[in-house]
Formats: structure tokens, C-alpha cells, sequence
């Protein structure tokens, strides 16, 4: 056996009634503890008290008190090694389990003694840590969500949905994930484990700019074994985790709301517009044949999130709350510039220094 990358686990392996008062202190002591050193494979180094060659194990008391560490398990998390060592049993040997501050304990690893590592089924508890913006890459902490402390989760299925929604369970971004393989990951622990992943822009249903400014407010729904669509986003970071498009079917289903959405939150700042003029971009509706396609809800949203992004003041209405559009029985989703002008001059001429051409923006009041 031969260690390959490591954790400190700070809880009992064991649940023995007697450990139990030493399990509440050691947890709360903690993070004043590390692994400074690793010797694997060791075939010419001293060897332990009994003289066998084990791999071993420095760790540090970073703190100002002594911290016991029996109990404690030394978890190898390599890709083929799944085993958990319990400190102060016959698996690790060491002559003392008390790390005085500041000192070290050396702890030798006996593979003979190894124990399978814990594992249970239960889904991680998952929740947003941070956004980049840029292409909405998400970065989610995973915790394990195991009665046993001591035991991990893994999470390597092909085909994981990740759905992000907000408070009232909007969805804003969805996808289908692959984990499998080298992007399988093992949840254990109270400190969890960061997934780091990224949403094309066909895969999210608001601005990401807007997705990204409070990312505390998003949970995260996990389903595994989900069927996947067309497409996949792309990403240059290293270690991030690009997704097919979910189902046709629900994508468009979540455009469609995505769109309900922005029009209700639009229409207050939309009303400024009823004494003043502003620029309309775009009316398109489900099924219009228009610039070379057949357009659906999918496209209308990736439309306006576009025209978000050149112009964070454009918003979205529909034709049928507004009465300027009362004479047109067909209904339409409405861009809006969202500036402000005088006149139908004042509008043209800002339409004139944005590159839009007559047949693509007009001057519109909304009464």
C-alpha cells in the first residue's frame, strides 16, 4: 500500500461510549491540527517501534493547547486506495496519541490493518460558494450528508442534473452533468468539497451578471440519472466541469418561465415609458417565422439576455399589458432599450449610434 493523497479526519472512527467526551473536544480542536509530512512507500527509512516498514504520517499541532488525537482517522482518498486508519488502534502505531502545542506526532500506517473507508448512499448537501460571472462558471460546496460522520459519499454518476434556483425556485441554470470517471469526486467530511462547474449560455435563464450577484441567495437540486440533450458547455479553467443541455422539452419549459419571470420584473421600471419615449429592439412570440427561423421561447430569452448584456438597462415586456400595442391581436415579448428621451428624434438618433437600423429599433412611448 502506498499512500496517495490524504485527509485528517477529526472525529472518532469508533463510537464507543468511552470516546465519546474525547470525540467533542478533538472535533472543536481540529483545525489546529495538520498533516505536515507524508512518506509513502517507504522501503529504506526507519521503520515503526516494531521495526516494520510502514508508510507514514507527520502531524502538527498548530495550537496553543495539547490536542489528543486518538480516535482520529487517517483517510486515503487515492484514486484505487479507499481506507480509513483509526489513530491509537492497532492500524496506526505510534507510542503516544497526545500532540503537545506546537509538537508533532508521527504516525505509522500499517497496511495489513486497514479498513475499508465508510460509505453511505445519502445525496451531498450542496449549496452555492461563488460565481465568475464571465461564463457563469459555478463553484458549489458539497458536504456529506452521512448519519456517520466518518463515512463519504461518492459522486460519480454519468448523468447528474444540477439545477440552480433562486428563492421562490425559479430555475436559473440547468444542466446535465458527467462525474464519472476522472470527474468523480468523494464527499466526506465537514469541510466538504468544492465542485467547480459551468453552465453555457444556452443552459441559464437570466443574465449572468444577474445569476451572479448573490449567489447565497441560489440553492442547488441534484437528480441523478437524468436525460441529457444536445450540446455541452466549454470552458478553458482547469478543473471545471462543462454540462450537456438538458432535454429539449425542459429547456424550452424553463424558458418560458424564465421570460413570465423577467417581464413581471421589468414592468415597473417598464412604466417609466408611459410619459416619455424609449427604443424598442425586438418583438418576437413563440412559433414567428422570422430572420431564417422558426423561433421558440429558448431563442426569445437568448435574445434579450444578449442585448442584457450589451445594454444592462434593456428590458422585457409584454405586448398585451401596454396599451400602446392594444391594436395587434397577436401578442409578442417586447425589448426594450430602457433609456430615456424626449422625442422620437432623440430615440432614432441613439438607435443611429448603437448600430441598430430602422427595420431593428424604433422609437416607442408605452401608452
Amino acid at each position: 500500500m502506498t499512500l496517495s493523497s490524504i485527509a485528517l479526519i477529526g472525529v472518532p472512527a469508533a463510537a464507543a461510549d468511552e470516546q465519546q467526551a474525547t470525540a467533542e473536544q478533538n472535533t472543536a480542536a481540529k483545525p489546529s491540527v495538520i498533516i505536515n509530512e507524508v512518506y509513502a512507500g517507504n522501503t529504506k527509512a526507519a521503520g515503526d517501534p516494531d521495526s516494520k516498514r510502514c508508510d507514514w504520517a507527520e502531524l502538527k499541532n498548530t495550537g496553543s493547547t495539547d490536542v489528543d488525537v486518538k480516535g482520529w482517522g487517517i483517510y486515503d482518498s487515492g484514486k484505487k486506495a479507499k481506507k480509513h486508519y483509526t489513530i491509537g488502534t492497532s492500524e496506526v502505531t505510534n507510542t503516544d496519541t497526545v500532540i503537545k502545542a506546537g509538537g508533532y506526532l508521527v504516525a505509522y500506517i500499517d497496511p495489513d490493518k486497514a479498513k475499508p473507508a465508510k460509505t453511505c448512499d445519502a445525496a451531498p448537501d450542496m449549496k452555492v460558494s461563488s460565481i465568475k460571472s464571465d461564463n457563469l462558471i459555478v463553484t458549489i460546496l458539497a458536504t456529506s450528508n452521512c448519519d456517520d460522520k466518518n463515512a463519504s459519499t461518492k459522486f460519480n454518476d454519468s448523468a447528474t442534473r444540477l439545477t440552480l434556483q433562486d428563492s421562490d425556485d425559479n430555475v436559473v441554470a440547468d444542466a446535465v452533468f458527467d462525474f464519472s470517471g476522472d470527474n468523480a469526486k468523494t464527499i466526506s467530511g465537514d469541510t466538504g468539497t468544492k465542485i467547480k462547474v459551468s453552465y453555457a449560455s444556452s443552459q441559464y435563464y437570466r443574465p449572468a451578471n444577474e445569476i451572479g450577484a448573490n449567489p447565497s441567495d441560489l440553492s442547488v437540486k441534484s437528480v441523478t440519472g437524468s436525460d441529457k440533450g444536445a450540446g455541452a458547455a466549454a470552458s478553458s479553467d482547469s478543473g471545471v466541469i462543462s454540462g450537456s443541455n438538458v432535454t429539449d422539452d425542459e429547456a424550452e419549459n424553463n424558458a418560458s418561465k424564465a421570460l413570465d419571470w423577467q417581464v413581471e420584473h421589468d414592468k415597473d421600471s417598464a412604466e417609466l415609458f408611459y410619459s416619455t419615449y424609449t427604443a424598442q429592439l425586438s418583438s418576437k412570440r413563440k412559433g414567428m417565422e422570422a430572420e431564417g427561423k422558426t423561433w421558440n421561447y429558448r431563442d426569445i430569452l437568448a435574445q434579450f439576455i444578449t442585448m442584457h448584456n450589451k445594454n444592462s438597462n434593456v428590458l422585457l415586456i409584454w405586448s398585451g399589458d401596454w396599451p400602446a400595442y392594444s391594436s395587434n391581436s397577436d401578442k409578442y415579448y417586447v425589448i426594450l432599450a430602457g433609456e430615456g428621451f424626449d422625442s422620437t428624434d432623440e430615440a432614432w438618433n441613439w438607435c443611429k449610434a448603437n448600430n441598430y437600423g430602422p427595420n431593428d429599433c424604433m422609437s416607442i412611448d408605452l401608452q
